[in-house]
């Protein structure tokens, strides 16, 4: 591994080379990253390389994929006007390209951005998007266990992306983005975001949101995907904290509770206490068993101790 970072902080980058061994394969089993950055307030730069070999085991890691290669360059022109209200803005674009010697392109998406920063550190952007896709499995876009798209099909589409993230230094902040244009063989119309308030400095309610408007053609389902998650935080003191989560997910028909209350009695030691719960927001059936609404699907209460041996 080596780690670069100039003294002027204007480069930055890593390159790294990982090899795992195995008595029965052999060959292929290796990942090598290599990242650098560039960046001075007019311009920002980074090309990101990667290669990961189809025998390559990360043991106690985390890998999404194997045999792939994957190039993935990025750069952005800041302007900075004379503005009460702008502070900059300016265009950019990203590539993510990933191939490997068997199928040739896996999947790729080229991006076209515009960035606007303000002056009260909220920001937004808009971005034209192209995306590619390879289907080694079959694959129903709609998330409803429709008819899926067959084995070894490719897409190409179009769509068009925009965000904006308010001032979080409001009691009151939020996010969102939004998406319109093609999606596979058919359209989609997503927006997902956040909204929070802070009751400084004791509660923080939030509520995370996530909407997906799916319309294929005939013979494929079309689908409406709903996921709503409100959350609050409780900070009692400076070592007893209550978390609870709340999510509906009309994808899977689940209706999902996990409250957690944490006492730190020691530095970086706790006792977690963890209550969750998953039951069926309406009736369906999934695989071959008949849910009622309101039924129990998991029910657990969970203690975890953590404790920190310093010597």
């Amino acid at each position: 591994d080596y780690n670069l970072a100039s003294k002027d902080n204007k480069w930055t980058g890593k390159l790294f080379y990982h090899h795992s061994i195995d008595q029965l394969k052999t060959d292929s089993a290796f990942a090598a990253t290599a990242s650098i950055n560039f960046a001075v307030p007019n311009w920002e730069f980074s090309l990101l390389a990667q290669d990961i070999g189809a025998n390559y085991n990360a043991e106690t890691g985390f890998v999404r994929r194997k045999n792939y290669r994957r190039i993935a360059p990025e750069g952005y022109w800041n302007l900075y006007p004379k503005s009460k209200i702008i502070n900059k803005h300016g265009p950019g674009f990203d590539i993510d390209y990933l191939w490997n010697d068997l199928y040739g392109a896996l999947d790729w998406d080229a991006n076209l951005w515009y960035r606007i920063g303000f002056q009260n550190t909220s920001n937004f952007f808009i971005r034209m998007r192209r995306d590619y896709v390879y289907l080694f499995s079959s694959f129903d876009p709609s998330g409803s266990n429709g008819l899926k798209l067959p084995v070894g099909s490719d897409y190409h589409w179009n769509s068009v992306i925009l965000g904006y993230q308010s001032n979080g230094r409001k009691p009151f902040f939020y996010n969102f983005q939004s998406r319109l244009g093609e999606y596979f063989n058919g359209h989609r119309q997503s927006i997902d975001g956040n909204f929070a308030y802070r009751f400084q400095p004791h509660f923080v309610l939030s509520v995370d949101f996530t909407y997906n408007r799916i319309r294929l053609p005939q013979p494929y389902n079309s689908s409406d995907l709903i996921l709503i998650g409100p959350k609050f935080d409780i900070t009692f003191s400076r070592n007893v904290f209550w978390t609870t989560y709340f999510q509906y997910n009309s994808q899977i028909h689940n209706v999902n509770i996990n409250s957690r209350l944490q006492w730190r009695f020691k530095p970086v030691s706790d006792i977690f206490l963890v209550y969750t719960d998953n039951y069926a927001s309406d009736s369906y059936t999934d695989d071959g068993i008949n849910y009622t609404k309101g039924q129990p699907k998991l029910r657990a209460i969970v203690v975890k101790i953590t404790y920190w041996l310093n010597r």
